[in-house]
């Protein structure tokens, strides 16, 4: 029988098996924040911002009751005491906010540009480190001198892709928020883009940080995050070679031979 069960676990252990990702956070904000996540380059704290459309859709941002977001603020997130693995996969939502401007006067328009990045703080050297891209909520709805096309923005390619992609390229909403920065009282002055980035990453520990750069006042330009997960990719096991497969199953063979003898 102990022979059997070796021989068992020798065939299984040829099998080719593809990693399976295993989610080990996952947040809405719709309850709370968590210690998890911290702040820089802001006074501040973090806390719960409301989408002017809907008050039952919450995301993170300040604790400063304006219901803006972010802006040229870094946003990290901290996990520890993860389990093994070889790749880190997360995704998230990116509320883009009011007058974002894309590439700026390298895609089409006078401003910008204005970027938001995502970045790992502990990466296996020489993989992807992140995203950096621009966004663009400049339509020629609200501002015609930009044509059809709108202002140019990097988003779905990382920056700098110029002259660029028009504005809401590979948007998940658009207009859904309630924003109105230009004050045509149709609040669609907003877009959101569903994100998810995958990199090497081994270490029990992680510090992933979202970010702005580039961007105007916190009236102006702004973002937040809503529905972020992560999850962790195991490495898969290592096929045995042919000849060793072909063995166990012989093996296999003579222990059913052996119970009938």
């Amino acid at each position: 029988m102990k022979f059997q069960s070796c021989l068992l676990g020798l065939a299984a252990l040829g099998a080719s098996a593809t990693a399976a990702a295993d989610t080990v956070y996952s947040n809405d904000f719709q309850t709370g924040v968590g210690a998890e996540w911290s702040i820089s380059t802001f006074g501040g704290g973090l806390g719960r911002d409301t989408a002017p459309a809907d008050a039952n859709r919450l995301f993170l941002g300040r604790n400063d009751g304006v219901n803006l977001g972010f802006t040229n603020d870094i946003v990290t997130l901290n996990l520890t005491g993860l389990a093994a693995h070889d790749k880190v996969t997360v995704t998230f939502d990116v509320y883009v906010i009011n007058s974002w401007d894309g590439n700026g006067p390298l895609g089409n328009f006078c401003c910008g540009p204005d970027m938001f990045g995502v970045s790992l703080a502990d990466v296996t050297p020489g993989s992807a480190t992140g995203l950096l891209t621009t966004f663009s909520n400049i339509d020629q709805s609200e501002r015609p001198e930009v044509g059809a096309i709108g202002a140019r923005q990097s988003y779905p390619q990382p920056f700098p892709n110029l002259p660029g992609s028009p504005a809401f390229s590979g948007a998940f909403e658009v207009g859904t928020l309630g924003y109105d920065f230009f004050g045509g009282g149709a609040g669609d002055d907003d877009s959101v883009y569903r994100i998810t980035l995958t990199f090497d990453h081994t270490a029990s520990s992680l510090a992933l940080s979202f970010f702005g750069v580039g961007l105007q006042e916190l009236t102006d330009e702004s973002w937040g995050l809503d529905n972020v997960s992560v999850s962790l990719s195991a490495p898969a096991p290592i096929p045995l070679p042919a000849p060793a497969l072909l063995l166990g199953s012989a093996l296999l063979g003579l222990g059913a031979l052996r119970r009938r003898a």
